[in-house]
C-alpha cells in the first residue's frame, strides 16, 4: 500500500521536520530535517535531508532505527514515520536545493503564524547536512488532540 496523500502533502510541502535516532545503548537524540521526499511509494522509501551538526544524531543512524516527524506550521497537522535507514550519504545538489525550498516554505509559514522574521528563522539552518533514505515501517497521526498516536493505514499499517 502506498503512502496516504495527506502524509505526502505534509512532508513534501515545507513542514517542520524532526528526526529521532537512538544509540545502541538506548539513548535518544533528535535534530531537524530540512527536506523530505518520497523516493518510491510502493516500497515505502523516503529520502530526507537533515542537519549533520550533531554527530551523535548522525552516528545513531547506524543503530538501524529512525523516525521522522513532520508538522504543518499553520494547522499543526502532524505525522510521524518510523523505520530503518538504508542510505546515509552526502546530499546531492538536488537535495540541497530541495532543503532550501522546503525550509523557506516552512519559515514563511512560521512567519505568517507567529510573526517571527524569516531572517531570524534562517539562523537555525545547519552548517552541515546529510541525506538519509529510510524504509518506512510504521506511520502515525501526531496532530495534537485525541487522535494523536493513532496508526495510519499503509507502510506496515502502523
Amino acid at each position: 500500500m502506498a503512502f496516504a496523500t495527506e502524509l505526502v502533502t505534509i512532508l513534501e510541502t515545507g513542514a517542520g521536520l524532526v528526526v529521532g535516532t537512538v544509540s545502541a545503548d538506548g539513548e535518544p537524540r533528535a535534530d531537524r530535517a530540512w527536506a523530505a521526499s518520497v523516493v518510491d511509494a510502493d516500497s515505502h522509501r523516503l529520502r530526507f535531508v537533515m542537519s549533520a551538526d550533531d554527530p551523535a544524531v548522525v552516528d545513531n543512524l547506524q543503530s538501524g532505527m529512525v523516525s521522522l516527524t513532520g508538522a504543518e506550521a499553520i494547522s499543526y497537522q502532524s505525522v510521524q514515520l518510523k523505520g530503518r535507514p538504508v542510505v546515509v550519504e552526502s546530499p546531492t545538489a538536488a537535495d540541497v536545493e530541495l532543503a532550501r525550498l522546503q525550509s523557506e516554505t516552512f519559515f514563511e509559514a512560521v512567519h505568517r503564524s507567529d510573526g517571527n522574521p524569516v531572517e531570524a528563522l534562517r539562523r537555525i539552518l545547519p552548517h552541515r547536512m546529510v541525506a538519509v533514505e529510510m524504509i518506512v515501517e510504521e506511520t502515525f497521526d501526531q496532530t495534537p488532540g485525541p487522535s494523536a498516536g493513532t496508526a495510519l493505514a499503509g507502510a506496515g499499517d502502523g
